[in-house]
């Protein structure tokens, strides 16, 4: 599954949500101490958590290991007095990863466990656009952001 779509993965989905310069010297390292040794997918994990500062069992389990792309994750959200409430799901109803919400230029990262994450912020004007994966970065088929009335 690495092979498949791995580079994209590490890249395009992880290296945003870790910062550019700690994924960079991750490798760097990695690529200094292992010059000469098999880089194995644990072995890449555990280099970028030691540079991120935290676990990353969450985005290897559901994107690597389990090799899900969700083929819709959509947000349903509300403004009501000063109040957004937003709440999404996925077709993939195990695992966790995280998706940005754009709202009027501000990324907000939600967590997603087992199908379902919610986003409840105060902001003291009704958005003007609300955008799930605004850049496309994750692996999913159809995103889709609607307003409703979550009453």
């Amino acid at each position: 599954i690495l092979f498949d779509y791995g580079p994209y993965l590490m890249q395009e989905m992880l290296r945003p949500r870790i910062g550019s310069d700690r994924y960079h010297g991750a490798f760097d390292l990695l690529a200094r101490e292992h010059a000469h040794s098999t880089i194995t997918t644990e072995r890449i994990q555990d280099y970028l958590e030691q540079a991120n500062g935290s676990s990353l069992d969450d985005f290897f389990d559901f994107w690597v290991y389990g090799g899900f792309i969700p083929k819709k994750v959509a947000l349903r959200w509300e403004w009501k007095d000063g109040q957004f409430n937003g709440e999404l799901t996925c077709d993939v109803p195990f695992g966790a990863f995280d998706v940005a919400v754009d709202i009027d230029g501000d990324t907000h990262w939600v967590d997603i466990k087992d199908g379902t994450g919610t986003l409840n912020l105060a902001l003291a004007t009704e958005p003007e656009s609300v955008q799930l994966d605004p850049d496309h970065r994750t692996l999913i088929v159809k995103r889709t952001a609607k307003r409703v009335d979550l009453d």
